[in-house]
């Protein structure tokens, strides 16, 4: 009897026929029911987690399962439209073949545009993400026009420090309501910012917020590559490092090691846990400076996210170690 057409089906039958496994055996090794197997074979669908599950028993990435199908049209979003226009404008505004129509708001002092940013962090993690959305159009508009205002290349660079730091707030925000086309956007526009002001510590940071989004479309291969290119090129020395480049640089270990797992590559996430875990030593407690550096990170931070690691890819003696 043929089975109905699904890349994902279709490849998750031809590793299994690779590695000479039934369905019942692979269900088994992967800690599955056969029906579950046999459901995804047949054309059906499977939460991340499953064919995490089915990539360890194959012994093969995770990422290996994946197909390029037709996605399924988004019905009944009308409301999450509704909400994010104001959002949507002052970050995606329209492209023409001459300008950008922008709609940029007055000009602020930058000590206050810097002051906003500040509060809006402190928002997003006290959770009151419906402040933190009122707040970030006018500060995206603000930022736009310091940039277009700024009377000289002192002042101009300035200006595009913060409104590289408002775009990586909005990047974080957009991330986490899983808005990821204009968390994308914001994120790499703050990145280009930072580098064209010769900020490379916080195009590093942003690049953080790049490797969770990434991760969170499941693209495990590139959150892991671009995390691991970014703390190559950043590795601190130990011994001269401030806590900024620390935290980073452990930061995008952790990334290293959460797209590793999360992509059956257990050895790399050990490798990378190991990395972050010597930053974290190296600085000793918990560091958080969002005008330096992305989220919170230290030893503690380094702790939570192994256990985490650990229990995704099954290891509960680890997480029991840990």
């Amino acid at each position: 009897m043929p089975y109905p057409s699904s890349g994902l089906g279709d490849n998750l039958r031809a590793h299994r026929r690779v590695a000479g496994l039934s369905q019942e055996e692979l269900a088994n090794d992967a800690g599955l029911s056969v029906s579950v197997v046999r459901k995804v074979e047949q054309g059906g669908q499977a939460r991340v987690e499953t064919l995490h599950c089915l990539a360890r028993a194959l012994n093969i990435p995770t990422s290996a399962l994946f197909a390029a199908d037709s996605p399924e049209p988004v019905i009944g979003d009308e409301a999450n439209r509704q909400m994010l226009m104001t959002l949507r404008k002052a970050l995606m505004p329209p492209v023409g073949i001459r300008q950008t129509l922008t709609d940029p708001g007055g000009a602020e002092p930058l000590a206050k545009l810097w002051r906003q940013v500040g509060e809006g962090h402190t928002l997003h993690f006290a959770d009151r993400y419906d402040s933190v959305a009122r707040t970030l159009p006018g500060l995206l508009r603000a930022t736009e026009a310091a940039v277009a205002s700024a009377e000289d290349d002192t002042d101009r660079q300035e200006a595009m420090r913060v409104r590289s730091h408002a775009l990586l707030f909005a990047g974080k925000h957009l991330t986490h309501v899983r808005q990821y086309d204009m968390a994308y956007h914001a994120l790499s526009e703050g990145i280009r910012l930072a580098r064209e002001v010769n900020d490379t510590a916080w195009a590093a940071t942003g690049v953080s917020g790049m490797c969770w989004l990434l991760l969170r479309q499941d693209r495990f291969d590139e959150s892991e590559r671009l995390a691991a290119v970014t703390a190559d090129q950043m590795e601190p020395r130990m011994s001269s490092a401030t806590v900024s480049e620390l935290a980073a640089w452990g930061e995008l270990s952790l990334w290293i090691a959460s797209a590793a797992v999360r992509n059956n590559r257990p050895d790399e996430a050990a490798e990378a846990r190991r990395m972050a875990a010597t930053a974290a030593s190296a600085l000793g407690q918990e560091h958080t400076d969002f005008r330096q550096h992305w989220s919170t990170f230290g030893p503690v931070t380094a702790e939570l996210k192994a256990v985490e690691d650990l229990g995704l890819a099954g290891d509960w003696h680890g997480v029991l170690r840990l």
